[in-house]
């Protein structure tokens, strides 16, 4: 739908500033106006010949609010890069009675993080939490306190065959410290369970 409120318009001089250089006011094509309309309301496409210029010999009143893209494109006239301006509008009365609609092409928006060779869309599986064990194969990876040194009186009593119970806070060590002691009784030929 068209809205007065999206209506601009496009000064047009006897000498014109365009990509091409300096066009004077006869010369001018509707693709040097297209690029004309791109510059002036600063229209983000990566080339100004993709836009369409549509003339419609609309009168100006109410029907132009409820016009539709369908309506527009069925009842005017699709403008023609190479034509001259002057072979569409030929004096002042024929652009007093026309107007021009620009249609825009859809732009693809750009991913926000550039595609790797290898790209995973899976979770990623937790490898470590804080209340859990730190496992052999990740604890060169994960921040912890070596609990071998101060284990040594566990390692003692496992030996003689004792009963242990190791108790402490959430998250203190109790876990990694039997999964140290396994590995160190398994480096001396025993065989844990």
């Amino acid at each position: 739908m068209t809205a007065f409120s999206d209506s601009f318009t496009v000064s047009l001089y006897e000498k014109n500033n365009t990509e091409n250089g300096e066009v004077v006011f006869d010369d001018l094509k509707i693709g040097h106006i297209k690029f004309l309309i791109c510059r002036e309301k600063d229209i983000k496409i990566n080339n100004y010949n993709d836009l369409n210029l549509w003339k419609a010999d609309f009168a100006y009143g109410y029907k132009l609010k409820i016009l539709t893209e369908e309506q527009i494109c069925n009842d005017s006239e699709l403008l023609v890069p190479i034509i001259h301006f002057k072979e569409y509008f030929s004096d002042q009365d024929a652009i007093n009675k026309s107007l021009i609609f620009v249609q825009v092409p859809v732009t693809k928006l750009e991913r926000k993080r550039k595609n790797t060779e290898v790209e995973t869309t899976s979770r990623k599986r937790k490898e470590w939490a804080v209340n859990s064990t730190i496992r052999n194969e990740i604890s060169g990876s994960v921040y912890f306190v070596d609990p071998a040194e101060t284990s040594k009186p566990l390692f003692n009593m496992i030996k003689k065959g004792e009963f242990v119970a190791l108790y402490g806070a959430r998250a203190s060590g109790k876990s990694t410290r039997v999964d140290q002691a396994l590995i160190e009784l398994e480096s001396e030929g025993y065989i844990c369970i």
